[in-house]
């Protein structure tokens, strides 16, 4: 039984005890307007679960609003690949796996990991995938040169050249902005950790993607490179105070990038620094303690690799 089966029934056992109503009797509920679903992507305009009568029909309503619109169903049929910058003993690898599984619902042997130190994935891999994903690096600067670097980037140009659903975040997000021809420097002054609030741009607010989220909105990041120049066919969707390019998509293209971690909760990132300390009294000019202290969830963004799927793959 699927799981949004198993709530509906749960659902209606408890509007039955509130309304003593029956399948059958007569109820406004006839008359209320169609809904999306995220579990069948459907508008339904009645109830299409099984259960018969007016009932059945409260009972998708509730459904729709308590469990599809609110929760995404698990994408159990979606293939990912994760094109990772990590060396081989960084205790981040498999961790950004867990990371990326989490947000976007899906089980772990949905994310096939590449190391792109070793290579680049050729056209029968990534053809074998639905959407490419790209994260962090704990040791890797885009703003750096060298045959390692020369080697990816044109490996990501082949990849927006085939116009696949792709979604980045930090370092692939000023990985991908370079290889487009945007510039990316490292400044430190610039350095970013923590919460951050973003605003949203007018492109942002208009964006299927993004344009859910509150014009304000907070984020979890650590980065010190900057995306200083965007790619001409880049279109600028959030900012912060200190730094102009937060998120971007590609202009006719399913490609999203975020110089914050989206895939992150409060308790990931934190686990994260504690592996590079540092980076968090080096950036943020602090005790670990006090910045775990001041740490707080951000579950606006971490809404937005759900949505990313529902919008490119529907």
């Amino acid at each position: 039984m699927a799981a949004h089966e198993l709530e509906s029934v749960t659902i209606l056992s408890f509007d039955a005890r509130l309304t003593g109503a029956t399948a059958g009797s007569p109820s406004s509920v006839n008359h209320l307007p169609a809904v999306h679903c995220w579990a069948s992507q459907q508008c339904h305009p009645t109830c299409q679960l099984g259960i018969e009568g007016p009932i059945g029909c409260l009972t998708f309503q509730l459904l729709s609003y308590l469990t599809c619109k609110q929760r995404p169903a698990v994408h159990k049929k979606i293939r990912y690949l994760l094109l990772q910058i990590r060396n081989a003993d960084d205790p981040m690898r498999q961790h950004e796996i867990d990371c990326f599984a989490g947000s976007l619902r899906c089980e772990l042997d949905q994310i096939e990991a590449f190391d792109l130190l070793a290579g680049t994935p050729d056209n029968g891999q990534l053809d074998a995938v639905d959407a490419v994903l790209l994260g962090g690096s704990g040791d890797y600067s885009v703003a750096s040169e060298g045959a390692w670097l020369d080697r990816t980037l044109d490996g990501l140009r082949r990849l927006l050249d085939r116009s696949q659903p792709v979604f980045a975040s930090c370092w692939g997000f000023q990985a991908l902005a370079r290889a487009a021809g945007g510039r990316v420097v490292h400044d430190r002054e610039l350095a970013e950790i923590g919460n951050l609030e973003l605003q949203l741009t007018s492109a942002g607010v208009e964006d299927p993607v993004f344009g859910h989220l509150s014009r304000t909105f907070e984020v979890l990041a650590g980065h010190e490179d900057h995306v200083v120049d965007l790619p001409q066919d880049a279109v600028l969707l959030a900012s912060s105070a200190a730094v102009a390019h937060q998120a971007y998509r590609f202009e006719g293209r399913p490609i999203y990038c975020t110089q914050f971690h989206p895939e992150l909760s409060r308790d990931d990132l934190l686990r994260r620094l504690r592996a590079y300390p540092r980076y968090v009294e080096e950036v943020a000019r602090m005790p670990f303690e006090e910045f775990v202290r001041n740490c707080r969830e951000t579950p606006e963004a971490n809404s937005i690799l759900a949505r990313f799927i529902e919008t490119v793959l529907s």
